[in-house]
C-alpha cells in the first residue's frame, strides 16, 4: 500500500515522481561527499608520511633556536601533520584550477628565472601556507618576523625531503616485485617481527635506559618502573619503524647483502673486492646514515619522554648514545633466539630464503 500521495515527498524530503529531475540532486551530493572524503583521506596520508621526517625537523629547528624550548616531539609531529595537510590540500585546490598545458618551462637550467617562476607559482602559495600553520601552531617558538622566516625555512626544506621520501616510497611500491597477497603477508610478517622484537628485547633495553638515568640529573619526582619501561619500549618501536621504512625506501643493508654474496660467489674474491670496493664503500656510508637518523630521532623520543632526567645538550647527547645501547642490547636477546632455532633446525626454511 502506498502511504503517500502521487506526487507527494517520502520521509527523506525526496519525490516520489522518479522522473521529478530533482531526484538526481541527492545522488550528486553523495558523489560530491565522496569526493570530500576521499580528498580527505589522501591528503591526510601524505600528510601522515611527510610528517615522519617533518616532524623531527621541526623539532631540531625550533631546539636550534632555543634549547630550552618546552616544545615536545609529539606537538612538533602533530604541527607539522597539519601544515602538511594544509599545504598539501592548497597544492591540490591549485592543481585543480590551472588550464590543461600548464606545465615546467622547457628549459635545460633549474635555476633560470622561467624556472624559479614556474616553481614559486606552484609551490609559493603552500609554503606559505604551512609557514603559517606552523606559526599558528607553535606561536612561542615561531613567533616575529624572524620566526616566520624560520617556518619558512622549514617549509622548504621539509616540503622537499618530505615530497622526495613521498616519491621514492611511491617509486619503491609501483616496481615491487611482489604480488597484493605477498604484500599484505609481508606487511604481517613486518609487524609480528616487531613485536616479537620488542617483547624480547624490552627488558634489556630497560635495562639500559634504567642505569643511564641513574647517570643524569635526579628530578623532585623520580620517574616510575612503568614510565621508564614504557619509554623503553617506545625508543624500541620508534627505532624499528623508522629505521624499516627508511630500509624500504633506500634498500641499503640489502644491497650490502648482495655485494657479500657476489663476493663469496666469485671465481676470485680479491678481483671482486677491487672491482667493486667503491660501491661497497658508497653503501656503507649510505647505511650508516640511514641507520643515524632513526637513533637521533629515537633519542629526542627519550630526552622527551624522560625530560627531566635528560635535560639540556648534554642530556640530548647522552639520550641518542642511550637509544643506541638499549637497541643494540634488545638484539641479544632476539639474536640468541635466532641462533637457538637455527641450532634445533627451525631456521632452515629462513635460511633457505635468504641463501645463507
Amino acid at each position: 500500500m502506498n502511504l503517500f500521495p502521487v506526487g507527494g515527498f517520502d520521509p527523506y524530503g525526496l519525490p516520489l515522481d522518479r522522473n521529478d529531475p530533482r531526484r538526481g540532486v541527492p545522488g550528486s551530493v553523495q558523489a560530491t561527499n565522496l569526493v570530500v572524503i576521499l580528498f580527505i583521506l589522501v591528503n591526510a596520508f601524505l600528510a601522515g608520511v611527510a610528517a615522519i621526517i617533518g616532524g623531527p625537523v621541526l623539532y631540531g629547528l625550533a631546539k636550534m633556536a632555543n634549547w630550552d624550548t618546552r616544545l615536545r616531539l609529539g606537538k612538533a609531529w602533530q604541527a607539522s601533520f597539519i601544515a602538511y595537510f594544509g599545504s598539501f590540500a592548497v597544492y591540490s585546490f591549485q592543481s585543480m584550477g590551472r588550464p590543461s598545458g600548464f606545465g615546467p618551462p622547457n628549459t635545460d637550467s633549474y635555476f633560470s628565472p622561467e624556472m624559479i617562476a614556474y616553481a614559486l607559482s606552484v609551490q609559493g602559495l603552500p609554503m606559505l601556507a604551512c609557514a603559517a600553520i606552523i606559526v599558528w601552531r607553535l606561536r612561542e617558538d615561531f613567533r616575529g618576523v624572524f620566526g616566520f622566516l624560520r617556518a619558512l625555512l622549514f617549509s622548504w626544506t621539509s616540503l622537499g625531503i618530505s615530497g622526495l621520501m613521498l616519491a621514492m616510497i611511491a617509486y619503491r611500491m609501483t616496481n615491487f616485485e611482489e604480488t597484493g597477497e605477498g604484500l599484505v603477508d609481508g606487511m604481517l610478517g613486518v609487524t609480528f617481527a616487531a613485536i616479537v622484537f620488542t617483547m624480547l628485547g624490552s627488558v634489556a633495553a630497560f635495562v639500559v635506559v634504567w642505569l643511564s638515568a641513574r647517570f643524569g640529573p635526579r628530578p623532585e619526582k623520580p620517574h616510575g618502573f612503568w614510565k621508564t619501561y614504557g619509554t623503553a619500549v617506545l625508543v624500541l618501536l620508534g627505532w624499528f619503524v623508522i629505521a624499516g621504512l627508511f630500509e624500504f625506501i633506500f634498500v641499503s643493508a640489502e644491497t650490502i647483502w648482495e655485494w657479500y654474496l657476489g663476493y663469496r660467489s666469485a671465481n676470485d674474491p680479491s678481483v671482486y673486492m677491487q672491482a667493486n670496493s667503491a660501491e661497497l664503500h658508497k653503501w656503507i656510508i649510505a647505511a650508516a646514515v640511514v641507520h643515524t637518523v632513526p637513533l637521533l630521532i629515537i633519542g629526542s623520543i627519550l630526552s622527551t619522554k624522560l625530560s627531566p632526567v635528560f635535560s639540556g645538550r648534554a642530556g640530548w647527547f647522552r639520550a641518542v648514545f642511550t637509544s643506541f645501547a638499549a637497541v643494540a642490547a634488545a638484539w641479544i636477546p632476539v639474536g640468541l633466539l635466532i641462533y637457538w632455532l637455527y641450532t634445533i633446525g627451525e631456521f632452515d626454511d629462513m635460511a633457505m630464503y635468504w641463501n645463507l
